[in-house]
């Protein structure tokens, strides 16, 4: 076997470094080049949303509305962009802290709320209904809440593009021993077992359409894997053609 140099070995340690400085640009060009501009955008629709919610002309009021949408799902693509690039490329800081989750889901909840009634999707936080413990300290885990609030929204969000009208999704929590468990339901097409097997796999990210034609970069299941993987949490799939998706993952319960 031949020995490698060691020029030849700097040169690869060189063009190692080169690869990983053009990485840190395009992570830069992506996270601020790109998402300002864009945050900045979606400020201006919503302030003109405000100002035509009040002038009589139904064409004008829908079309802003639709706008405002479309950027919420175009910023909340790029997000999923920079959240995966920052795991992939910037090895992301894991910072656990103490939060409750059910407060988390809530927040979820409320923000995909429209967006599913917009295509007559009933979504609901059953332990909301259900537990009087709501927002106590039954309900504390241990992680990083930004990172489980974005892997929570791609679940949900997935749950929205994959239902039809009628459709219903719920978010619930089950406590097992020093775990909690973070139960997404939803009823609708489902996903055969090829596509189950494949649907962490970066080379063969899905590029299938929603229910409503929605489409999207298919990073979100692939980015809220590697942010559960930093939590040594499993995520467990459940799912059949025409009868929906379950998704299950679990954080351990404060100390």
């Amino acid at each position: 076997m031949n020995e490698v140099s060691e020029t030849e070995l700097a040169e690869a340690r060189k063009q190692i470094q080169d690869l990983k400085e053009q990485l840190d640009k395009l992570y830069s060009i992506i996270s601020i080049e790109l998402g300002s501009p864009l945050k900045s955008l979606k400020s201006m629709v919503d302030l003109v949303q405000m100002d035509v919610e009040s002038i009589d002309n139904p064409m004008v009021t829908e079309s802003v509305r639709y706008l405002n949408l479309q950027m919420e799902k175009l910023l909340f693509q790029m997000s999923n962009l920079i959240e995966w690039s920052s795991v992939q490329v910037k090895n992301y800081a894991y910072k656990p802290s103490t939060f409750d989750i059910e407060g988390v889901l809530k927040n979820v909840k409320n923000f995909y709320e429209k967006q599913a009634e917009n295509k007559g999707i009933n979504i609901t936080l059953l332990a909301d209904e259900r537990s009087e413990n709501f927002g106590n300290n039954s309900n504390m885990v241990q992680g990083d809440k930004r990172m489980i609030q974005q892997a929570i929204s791609n679940f949900v969000s997935n749950a929205v593009k994959f239902c039809r009208k009628g459709d219903s999704i719920s978010l619930n929590t089950e406590t097992i021993e020093n775990q909690i468990y973070i139960i997404i339901k939803d009823t609708g097409i489902g996903m055969g077992k090829a596509k189950l097997q494949n649907i962490f796999n970066p080379s063969r990210k899905s590029t299938q359409k929603g229910t409503s034609n929605e489409s999207g970069l298919g990073l979100g299941m692939i980015t809220a894997k590697a942010m559960l993987d930093l939590h040594q949490s499993e995520i467990q799939i459940t799912s059949e053609q025409g009868k929906g998706t379950e998704v299950r993952f679990g954080l351990p319960l404060e100390k």
